[in-house]
Parts: structure tokens; sequence; C-alpha cells
């Protein structure tokens, strides 16, 4: 048999055929989106990374992105939870028929991939940010359902079906219709009102000059932002040694340097963030200065939020424990967390601190009313392994 040999590409050839490629894939970009580079390994990215981030506009991966940006197609504008599910099911159907050729019989009604698509008030949902690891692992010693060698290899949309198979028993046999839920106070005191009605002001303020921006999709939030203590040229000290409740020992804008040029743009952009609300830092730092001194010491990142609802998720990048504080005219709202396999605990943030490890899964409960809140954590200091859920005490 003859083989041809392949006749040699011409620079015009490539030129032509990577202009070609540009033209068909003139989408944004999901890293340049999600981590504000992108560097592939190999060759250049063929999206587009002229487009910036508007919060609204899908990603080159449009439905099967898996970073957040999903949620943004424009099918799922405005669409009820029901709608959503149905609409992922369809997008894992057409892409199982399209990697193996058929459609499988076997594909278990989904809860979605993404934490703000999840309903908070299903227990699948609840259960969907554990490692599949962790529900072999559930099976296995909370239920005594068979042993580990068992479900090895077994794919987990089975291993979850087998599971709430075991939750259904349980709960018809304890004669209940779901985990029982333990209300958590952990810090005895409200945050005093005049230092709450100060970061209230704060948090209006925010919240008409941040607009509808979600910075983090991934979640249910109308407003989301996150504020990064390693954005501050402030020293430490300035801010960890303002005790008393005194606006004149605020930091300021003017106590920031500017970037260098060398700096990346998302890095630009936090510090800029940060001199904007320099004000409202220092008084969710005061907060929790006055419960725990050494925490707000510590704590790497306040995350600042509006209307943050349901979203169970996992936070695993968090090197421990969280503080969460609650603001604003609501009822409910409470922080949930997997305490064990068949305990809800629900900790008491309004007004007051509750301190949650985020490792565990956990989401905010159903509320009605307007709903700020403050959430510390670090995600830069000594790792603390998992221990407990909750830090407090049952009220009921």
């Amino acid at each position: 048999m003859t083989t041809i040999p392949k006749q040699p590409t011409s620079a015009m050839d490539k030129a032509n055929d990577k202009n070609t490629t540009v033209k068909k894939n003139k989408k944004p970009c999901c890293f340049l989106f999600k981590y504000g580079v992108c560097d592939p390994p190999r060759g250049e990215c063929r999206f587009d990374h002229d487009m910036l981030d508007d919060g609204v506009t899908p990603c080159c991966f449009g439905a099967t992105c898996r970073l957040g940006h999903a949620k943004r197609v424009h099918e799922l504008v405005g669409a009820t939870y029901e709608e959503r599910v149905e609409y992922w099911t369809q997008q894992k159907q057409e892409q199982a028929g399209n990697d193996c050729g058929a459609v499988p019989t076997d594909l278990v009604a989904v809860v979605v991939d993404a934490p703000a698509q999840r309903d908070a008030n299903l227990l699948q949902s609840q259960l969907e940010p554990w490692s599949t690891a962790i529900l072999r692992e559930r099976l296995v010693n909370d239920f005594k359902c068979g042993a580990y060698a068992d479900w090895e290899g077994i794919a987990r949309n089975k291993l979850m079906t087998r599971l709430l198979e075991c939750y259904s028993q349980h709960f018809q046999e304890t004669n209940r219709t779901g985990r029982k839920r333990s209300h958590i106070q952990t810090t005895p005191q409200m945050v005093r009102p005049e230092l709450l009605q100060a970061i209230q002001e704060e948090l209006i303020a925010w919240r008409n000059l941040h607009g509808e921006l979600n910075t983090r999709p991934s979640i249910h939030a109308e407003s989301y932002m996150i504020l990064r203590k390693d954005c501050m040229s402030l020293s430490e000290e300035h801010i960890i040694n303002t005790v008393a409740f005194d606006e004149s020992t605020m930091g300021n804008a003017n106590d920031f340097v500017t970037a260098p040029a060398t700096v990346s743009r998302k890095a630009r952009q936090a510090q800029k963030q940060m001199q904007e609300y320099t004000k409202l830092w220092n008084l969710a730092w005061q907060a929790l200065n006055e419960v725990d001194p050494q925490y707000a010491s510590t704590f790497s990142a306040l995350a600042v939020t509006y209307r943050f609802r349901g979203s169970p998720h996992i936070d695993k990048q968090n090197t421990g424990p969280f503080y969460g504080l609650s603001l604003g005219n609501f009822t409910g709202g409470g922080i949930c967390v997997e305490d064990d396999f068949d305990t809800v605990a629900v900790c008491d943030s309004h007004n007051r601190f509750a301190k949650v490890d985020g490792r565990f899964p956990h989401w905010v409960d159903t509320y009605r009313g307007e709903r700020y809140s403050l959430i510390y954590y670090s995600t830069m200091h000594e790792y603390q392994k998992p221990s407990v859920a909750y830090y407090g005490n049952v009220i009921d």
C-alpha cells in the first residue's frame, strides 16, 4: 500500500486556519471570567479575551460550564426551580447521548450542579455538596447498607438513589418527614445596637453602589462581593487596634497605595474595591473583635451579601470555620449546617454572630424580608482540620 506523504502546511495556511478558528469561537473565555487569567498549556486560547465579565453573559462553555457560568444561559433567566431541573436533565441526557450514542435509561432526576439552582428544602440538594466517597461512607457506616467493596466503582447517581431510599426508610421507621433540626446560638449577646445601625447604613450604601452584581454566580444572591485583606497596604495594626467605636480612627482611601502596573487587573480591581469600602470593613471588623478578638485578627476575607438564598454548598478553600452576621428586617434566615447524617443545625445569626465550619454542607434557611449578611473567613492561615459543624449551644 502506497502512503501519500502529507504536504507541509504553509505559514499562510496556518494563519488562515487560525483566523477561521477565531471567527468560529468569538465567545468569552471561561477561565478569564473565573480566574482573571487564561494561560493554556499548549497554543493560544481560541476564545475571546476582549469581553469583560458583566456577570450576565454566558462563557464559552455555555450550558455545560461547571465553573458557575452555566446559570447565565438565556433559557434559565427567570426560570423556576422546576424549569431549571427540567432544563439540566435534558442537557445531561443530550450530553450522554452525544458521548455514548444513546440516552441512558437509568438517568436519575438531577438537582443540578450549581448550588444556586438547588432547592435547599430537598434532601438530595443538601447531600449534593458531599463527595462520592462520603456518600459511599454514609451508606456503609450510617445505614449499614453493605460493605465498602459492594459500592466500589458504582456511579454517583446510583449511590445517591440508594442513599435517598435509605433515608426514606429511616424516616418511615422514625415517623418523620425529614431530618431533625436543632437551633443553635453561638454568642449569648447581640451586637451592640449602635454598631449594628452603623454597619447596616454602610450595607445599604454598598447595595446602592454595587447594584445587582453577584461576583459569585455559583450561589444565589441578589448582590455578592468579597473584600480581601491581602489587598490592603494599610498596616494591619491600624485596623486591629481600632477598638473604640470612633469614625476618626477608621481607615480611608488615603491609607492605600495604588497597585503598580505589573499587578494583574483582577488584583487592581480588588484593591480599588477595598478602598471604596474601607469603612464597611472596619465596622465589620470591630463587631467581630468585640466577640472573638483572636479570630478578628486572623480572618483574611469578608463576603458581603444581599438576599443570599438557599445554595447548599461546601467552602473547599477555607482553612477553618467562619463567622456569619446577618442584618435587616427579616424572619427566619438562619445558617443551616449538617451536624450529622440525621441532623441539621440552624444557627441564629440575626444581629448576632454564628460560628460555623463551612467545610460541612451549609445553606441559608428560608426567610421573609430583607436580609444582609457578612461572612468572615480565611483561606490563607494555618489549616484547621474540620471537627464540628458549628460552635455554640442548642437552644431548642
